[in-house]
């Protein structure tokens, strides 16, 4: 992956990141769910490069991706499972279930050992 800016807005909502790809934002009643995406202008229909000037350079920006759970411990249960998903879909080139499933595992496996020592304080050291 090349090295690109975060294009920073004052209109985005704090993101809670969950992987690389996919962090959440919280509101009042709802979880929402954003992946990031690398934004390249010069790709746009509308993009005219003018002479003497430089190209934009690619930034990265997250995007909702219009999934909405209720802001309930089942609610954030349901992001991290579909975050799972998406992520082991987004990068699996096995071919079978037994590896599709270990794969799955592997990533419940991260996540749940990133959430256990955020929640573990080190009070008694």
């Amino acid at each position: 992956m090349t090295a690109t800016k975060t294009k920073p807005t004052a209109a985005d909502p704090a993101i809670i990141t969950i992987n690389a790809t996919y962090g959440f934002t919280v509101s009042d009643r709802e979880y929402s769910l954003y992946k990031r995406v690398t934004v390249d202008p010069t790709k746009a229909p509308s993009y005219k490069p003018e002479p003497g000037v430089a190209h934009p350079e690619p930034y990265e920006d997250w995007r909702t991706i219009n999934r909405y759970y209720s802001q309930t411990t089942d609610g954030l249960r349901s992001i991290l499972l579909y975050v799972t998903h998406r992520s082991v879909n987004d990068s699996f080139s096995g071919s079978s279930v037994t590896e599709y499933m270990a794969a799955i595992q592997a990533e419940l496996s991260r996540l749940n050992a990133m959430i256990s020592s955020a929640l573990i304080p080190a009070v008694f050291d």
